[in-house]
């Protein structure tokens, strides 16, 4: 037993070792990298790699320095292992556009077995990541902004790739919806195209499951007068549904076309890839609408709003670039964006206290930054707000299964499920939770609703697991 123990710890030392040694070694070459001393990168990156293989991100300045040191048939290998160890990220994306210069830069060369291109594959530039010198204006071009607080709450910049432009927007046109609503509402969207500059168009389209955004109107919400949700593919947008509400929900009275107008331009701020607010009062992405002082005023976009979407479609989100333009010169690196990002959540708290949305925001940040305890904290401030706020409730399942706190994961599991009665995942965790206490009974019971009110959960590789290892015979 002592001898075990003792190779144990040595194996343990062992790793340890190395991997202090693979991140000096990688380390030593990002600096050799950013002082552009090719030859040095190469060295450190490749005794890195050596020493962690699957390590996508030392591909990746490895194929980058090899790019700059002409040793295109090295590279495009490299940017290949970068797509099989890491598809679906920004890295697999990258390399890809990688791919197509080094493709465009030799004369028919041919790509390595290895270079299958990753699902998240855009055509918008043609470069070695970002290093091929593009035709745009710098950020400092862009004049003063609010780009700090455009920020998600995980620290994430998500904008629509250019190949998408015209994006197809579908504005609900129900026969109980005033003209002059939607008519306004075009008006905010036109704005917005013309201070693009080019860099986003919109087309409208009469489809809504051909739509990438989607415009609908509301009555009214508990203190909300737009709201906008986006899915996102690392940064990324791919879809965006807005609800507009007519109803001032302080008062009881319906918005006039021109308050619909204004509210619209702030939400379509957010759908173009303004995630956060401006901090100033006087911007139209600020994260309040002053019914006193604007109210049935027409309002225009300011040029901060301008420049600061200009600045984030301009941006080069490559965490490898080093320009005026790159997102780690603009917003610092990925721990540092977090802080932003917890910093505007809270803030937005302080300015709206009784909106919920702020508090499940805030503790995403706090996720994001590994603080569990606060995550915990104000997704259960955000229940206090809005108890039916399903969003929170699911959090919170996750949060507590995962620290396999399962008294609390049950009660919210449940919640859940009471809710959402064919969410699969749910009643996975919960029957996860009822083997873990050795209560058979209860996690075939759960199984058994699960099939009985979703019959193609059987099929869930998940779910078979969990019916055997409820069956088995101890």
């Amino acid at each position: 037993m002592k001898r075990f123990y003792l190779i144990l710890v040595g194996i343990v030392l062992l790793i340890s070792m190395q991997t202090a040694q693979c991140a000096d070694y990688f380390s030593a070459g990002k600096a050799a990298y950013q002082a552009k001393d090719y030859n040095t990168a190469r060295t450190n990156f490749v005794n890195a790699i050596k020493t962690n293989p699957n390590n996508a991100t030392y591909r990746y300045y490895y194929a980058q320095t090899l790019v700059y040191l002409k040793q295109y048939n090295e590279a495009k290998t490299q940017y290949g292992y970068v797509i099989q160890l890491a598809p679906n990220t920004q890295l697999a994306t990258y390399s890809n556009q990688a791919l197509d210069y080094i493709s465009k830069t030799t004369s028919g060369g041919t790509k390595s077995a290895n270079t299958k291109k990753a699902s998240t594959s855009t055509k918008t530039t043609s470069k070695p990541a970002s290093n091929q010198p593009k035709a745009v204006a710098t950020a400092t071009d862009n004049g003063d902004n609010y780009i700090k607080n455009a920020i998600s709450s995980s620290g994430n910049v998500t904008i629509w790739d250019k190949s998408r432009m015209p994006l197809k927007v579908y504005i609900n046109n129900d026969i109980k919806v005033k003209a002059d609503y939607i008519n306004q509402t075009k008006a905010a969207l036109a704005e917005w195209q013309a201070a693009g500059n080019g860099l986003f168009s919109f087309v409208y389209v009469n489809n809504p499951a051909a739509a990438d955004v989607t415009v609908i109107y509301g009555r009214k919400s508990a203190g909300d007068l737009g709201i906008t949700k986006s899915s996102n593919n690392n940064n990324k947008r791919e879809k965006s549904t807005i609800t507009l509400y007519t109803i001032n929900s302080a008062t009881g009275k319906p918005l006039t076309p021109i308050d619909v107008h204004n509210v619209a331009l702030h939400e379509f701020g957010h759908m173009l890839g303004i995630n956060g607010h401006s901090p100033s009062e006087n911007d139209r992405i600020y994260s309040v609408y002053d019914f006193t002082k604007y109210s049935n005023t027409p309002l225009k976009l300011t040029q901060r709003d301008i420049n600061t979407m200009l600045t984030l479609y301009n941006m080069d989100l490559d965490p490898t670039a080093e320009g005026d333009n790159s997102i780690t010169k603009l917003l610092g690196s990925e721990q540092e964006r977090q802080n932003i990002a917890l910093n505007n959540e809270l803030n937005y708290i302080k300015e709206v206290p009784s909106n919920p949305v702020g508090y499940i925001n805030a503790a995403k940040s706090y996720e994001s930054n590994g603080d569990t305890n606060n995550a915990i904290a104000y997704y259960n401030k955000a229940l206090e707000l809005d108890a039916n706020n399903k969003t929170a409730m699911i959090s919170l399942a996750r949060l507590y299964f995962n620290n396999k706190d399962d008294k609390n994961a049950e009660i919210y599991l449940q919640k859940v499920i009471a809710k959402d009665p064919k969410n699969i995942d749910m009643y996975c965790n919960l029957t996860k939770i009822y083997l873990r206490r050795g209560d058979r009974l209860k996690a075939k019971t759960t199984l058994s609703t699960l099939t009985n009110k979703v019959p193609e959960a059987k099929q869930n590789a998940t779910v078979k697991e969990l019916i055997k290892a409820a069956n088995q015979v101890k």
